[in-house]
């Protein structure tokens, strides 16, 4: 079943509660483009273009590295530092 209402675009990030590791956004706002050792070019997490059932991460769309979509992105993040 539909978790919200579909919006058909993207929206601001922080738009949604975080899920439990605190990340915002990780299912259903863009896919995400993500690192793969099988394949050159996975995108994950569905979008807002993607009927509900396709938003998980474990679901994976491989492209080509570097083609253009309107509804991927990318997503930075660091291990925060232990002050050493």
């Amino acid at each position: 079943g539909a978790k919200g209402p579909s919006l058909r675009r993207p929206t601001k990030v922080g738009s949604y509660a975080p899920n439990k590791l605190g990340l915002h956004d990780m299912h259903g706002n863009v896919g995400t483009w993500c690192e793969s050792l099988s394949d050159k070019g996975v995108f994950r997490g569905g979008s807002w273009a993607y009927e509900g059932r396709s938003g998980r991460a474990a679901r994976r769309y491989v492209q080509a590295p570097f083609t253009w979509h309107y509804d991927v992105g990318c997503r930075l993040a660091r291990i925060p530092s232990t002050g050493k």
